[in-house]
């Protein structure tokens, strides 16, 4: 059985709430301004210099692990593009090193669909301080973070 969808007040706009949680950040931003910037003492470890290539057996593995989560910003269903796979792992390791290589993701990937959410399913639906910003993301640009992200741990945990 599938999870009901949770739905937002009918009462605000889009605009509503961009201009709530902005005006939220600035304000925060305001109320910190005059506090010395947090100390941070880095960990002791190694630069890292490079990583291994991505492998197409690891992005099958990536695809096969990957909840099967779909965007608005999905050209192709997530259930399809896993399905398919065989078709894409070619095309999304390439990707996965190209950014890798560079250390540039392709902004048509980095971007998000904002969705208001209620913080509690008992807050007031009315209030826009009931609700949270949710980022989602396209599958595809989280496959090639989880990519990146092994191989940030891995060179890491190994220095």
């Amino acid at each position: 059985m599938k999870a009901p969808t949770q739905q937002t007040s009918a009462k605000f706009t889009a605009n509503n709430f961009a201009e709530f949680f902005q005006s939220k950040v600035r304000h925060m931003r305001e109320s910190t301004a005059t506090y010395p910037p947090p100390v941070i003492q880095p960990l002791p470890c190694p630069p890292l210099t490079s990583f291994d290539p991505v492998t197409e057996s690891e992005v099958q593995m990536i695809l096969a692990t990957c909840p099967t989560t779909s965007s608005d910003l999905d050209l192709i269903p997530s259930w399809l593009l896993k399905q398919m796979s065989h078709l894409f792992i070619p095309v999304i390791c390439h990707l996965c090193n190209l950014s890798v290589q560079t250390g540039i993701f392709p902004s048509s990937h980095a971007r998000a669909v904002v969705l208001p959410r209620l913080k509690k399913p008992t807050l007031d639906p009315d209030s826009l301080s009931s609700y949270r910003p949710i980022s989602n993301l396209s599958f595809l640009s989280k496959v090639v973070e989880r990519a990146v992200a092994k191989r940030y741990l891995c060179e890491g945990q190994q220095n």
